[in-house]
């Protein structure tokens, strides 16, 4: 875990010093392209303390708005988190989390449910329901 959260701190200092921050077209609106990399690390602080996890996949496009996915083996459910920096940038929900069945191949096996959040709400609602189903294994 201390070595996932040193890799995305870098990975986040060297993209914040490059681009950071950019305009999206003509208009003043700024986004944040390492939005994902804080979300991942926050999230692993977060449910460390009282989950065991396995990182499968981590996927981050810093050039489509920051935009990116992490998979986790929790307990043996499969969890994906998806953030789409562009509905982030426009407003709309960008956190998707979506579960596999408990011991799902990933990633063939595909996923059984997918719930949307805005940031708030995934830090509220979303990082509680990820860890009442992983304690639970429905």
């Amino acid at each position: 875990v201390r070595q996932h959260m040193k890799l995305f701190q870098n990975i986040k200092e060297k993209i914040e010093n490059l681009f950071s921050r950019e305009k999206t077209g003509s208009d003043e609106q700024k986004f944040d392209t390492a939005r994902f990399l804080e979300l991942v690390s926050e999230f692993e602080v977060k449910i460390k303390e009282e989950l065991q996890f396995e990182l499968l996949q981590v996927y981050y496009a810093p050039y489509a708005f920051g935009s990116g996915h992490v998979a986790y083996k929790i307990k043996g459910r499969n969890v994906q988190i998806t953030y789409d920096g562009r509905d982030n940038a426009i407003g709309e929900r960008p956190i998707e989390v979506s579960y596999s069945k408990p011991y799902a191949k990933f990633p063939t096996d595909g996923w059984i449910e997918t719930k949307t959040y805005t940031l708030n709400e995934f830090w509220d609602a979303g990082v509680r329901e990820i860890l009442e189903k992983s304690k639970s294994r429905k």
